[in-house]
């Protein structure tokens, strides 16, 4: 039991001695002890939201990671066990390692999970950090827009409104008003 021993280089050293008394040289074997798990690092995505532009290269930065540990990630969609979670491992090169071009397109629109864990040379596995973060990769559809006036007169010429049906609560929008009979006109 070498458990009160420090995390350290550890040496043993053995000699034989024959039933005459005669006592071989010593034999000395060297090993590392090492119980400390990897600790004190997180993760982050790097992106705010992961969009439709974004989502086949998403990414995200350790701080404070121990250097020359190997990572295994997980970046899942909790709210559908049936979808298959992003996995991937590697090894540390700094403490601020950014892993890049992970594609979670085969994930839903949801919010995200990244668990991440550390294990260091010796065998020794850190906890999970985890990190969420929004997706949302559906442009929005089956929406349309009336102009609530029948006819634009003089009385309603300045305050032309509309009105949106299926609209997603949230988008911007972006809209234009065009006279094509006097292109150049807005």
């Amino acid at each position: 039991d070498v458990s009160n021993l420090d995390d350290a280089t550890l040496t043993l050293t053995v000699n034989l001695t024959d039933g005459a008394g005669n006592q071989g040289t010593d034999s000395t074997e060297t090993v590392t002890k090492d119980t400390l798990t990897p600790s004190g690092y997180t993760v982050s995505f790097d992106q705010a939201l992961v969009n439709a532009g974004n989502q086949s290269s998403t990414s995200f930065t350790f701080a404070d990671a121990e250097a020359g540990a190997q990572y295994d990630y997980s970046i899942d969609d909790p709210a559908n066990p049936g979808t298959a979670a992003v996995t991937g491992t590697g090894t540390i090169a700094t403490a601020t390692d950014q892993i890049i071009g992970i594609d979670t397109s085969g994930l839903d629109d949801t919010s995200l999970t990244l668990t991440v864990f550390l294990t260091d040379g010796a065998g020794n596995q850190g906890s999970d950090a985890t990190d969420t973060v929004a997706k949302d990769a559906t442009a929005p559809t089956s929406y349309s827009v009336v102009i609530d006036q029948t006819v634009i007169n003089a009385t309603n010429q300045s305050a032309l409104s509309c009105t949106f049906t299926g609209a997603e609560i949230g988008a911007q929008y972006d809209y234009s008003i065009d006279d094509p009979a006097n292109p150049g006109t807005a």
